[in-house]
């Protein structure tokens, strides 16, 4: 998949990305279960858990901007 997106322009890519990321919403849930998957796969008899951390922050600026819990006042 690496030397088939590599061989695109970025125009091309951008048009092909949702066609070839299905069912996943967007590039991120779909790399990150890819890399579930390849961590599942090459784990062996070694025990499995894939923990996320559940914080969740505001971001800077995009999508939208938001507050640093450190500010001054």
């Amino acid at each position: 998949m690496i030397d088939d997106i590599s061989a695109l322009s970025d125009a091309e890519a951008e048009k092909k990305t949702m066609k070839l990321i299905k069912p996943f919403p967007n590039t991120y849930t779909y790399s990150k279960a890819i890399g579930e998957l390849l961590v599942e796969r090459d784990r062996g008899d070694l025990p499995l858990a894939i923990v996320r951390p559940s914080i969740v922050v505001s971001s800077f600026a995009e999508p939208v901007p938001g507050k640093f819990f450190f500010e001054s006042v």
